[in-house]
């Protein structure tokens, strides 16, 4: 699969091959016709699919920050996240939340104050603090019901 990286420090643009992507990850996106694009942003990459609409007058574009995940679940998420906005833009029922239930609500609040106290945008906390708590949870460093 084909992406588009912004190298620092002017935003030089490279196409490149994309091998760390799940196959089924590469199939959607090539299907529905995303572009993928990603840069660097301290530890972290930035990672934005481009779905061809256009809102204002700019791309409207989905993101994901990868915060630590590595490429292929953090390529997974942001496919996650076309496939909510494409159920939601078709009027179809989102699939349920398993993260809302009320044993694991708490633990997810915790992980939004900390994600806001450490500078990260507002629009992008409640996608993070989901998956940072089932990182977290995985890992076995907070209980929880998935």
């Amino acid at each position: 699969m084909k992406a588009t990286f912004y190298m620092p420090p002017n935003g030089r643009q490279e196409v490149r091959e994309f091998t760390n992507v799940r196959a089924e990850d590469a199939e959607f996106f090539e299907k529905h016709g995303i572009k993928i694009s990603m840069e660097p942003q301290g530890p972290n990459a930035i990672v934005y699919a481009d779905t061809g609409k256009v809102t204002d007058g700019e791309p409207d574009e989905l993101i994901e920050i990868s915060g630590g995940r590595s490429c292929e679940d953090t390529l997974s998420a942001l496919r996650k996240a076309c496939e909510k906005r494409f159920a939601e833009e078709q009027g179809a029922a989102v699939p349920y939340d398993r993260y809302a239930s009320d044993s694991v609500r708490p633990g997810i609040e915790k992980i939004r104050e900390e994600l806001r106290r450490n500078g990260i945008p507002e629009e992008l906390i409640d996608g993070q603090a989901k998956l940072l708590w089932h990182d977290r949870q995985r890992a076995g460093l907070i209980g929880g019901a998935e």
